[in-house]
């Protein structure tokens, strides 16, 4: 099982590790794929049929412009869901929320908070419409922390978490 976790986790440092803008889905699907024939991993059939899914759209953009990045179409439409609609939105006080040894309850985590702000400022790109789009999800964040209380309770024992985090 280790030589199979740091086969992945050395494909996902390569991916994430690149600039967002230069992001291809199909170079990790390739590598994914090569992992999977290398060691006996099997695929679920529905996670199979979504990657294809996802390569043949991603192919067919690519034809229609080159420059085309996935991550450009496909953030605004998941910062949407994780934001707005009521059956994912509860995961993101979930994604946003660490453990800590130290603290008997989860701490929010503002390093994942600032991971998912680069993401958005790097797919977003520039100019007036991606700088609306950035505002319209800060403020789907905004209601999202008026109506999850557990979440702004967080935000606001910013020095507790200081404490916590930090352990001084």
């Amino acid at each position: 099982m280790r030589p199979i976790s740091s086969a992945l986790q050395g494909m996902w440092a390569d991916a994430v590790g690149k600039n967002l803008a230069d992001f291809n889905f199909r170079t990790v699907t390739k590598q994914f794929s090569n992992l999977v024939f290398k060691y006996p991993i099997r695929v679920p059939e529905r996670f199979a049929l979504v990657i294809r899914t996802l390569l043949t759209q991603e192919g067919i953009c690519l034809l229609l412009d080159p420059n085309f990045k996935l991550l450009e179409v496909a953030y605004p439409y998941v910062a949407k869901r994780l934001l707005r609609d009521p059956l994912y939105c509860y995961r993101l006080p979930q994604v946003l929320m660490k453990k800590v040894p130290e603290a008997e309850k989860p701490v929010f985590d503002f390093g994942r908070l600032f991971s998912l702000l680069y993401v958005a400022t790097a797919v977003a790109g520039r100019g007036p419409r991606a700088l609306l789009g950035l505002v319209r999800t800060a403020f789907d964040a905004l209601a999202l922390t008026w109506r999850k209380p557990s979440l702004a309770m967080s935000l606001a024992q910013v020095d507790r978490l200081y404490d916590v985090c930090i352990g001084t």
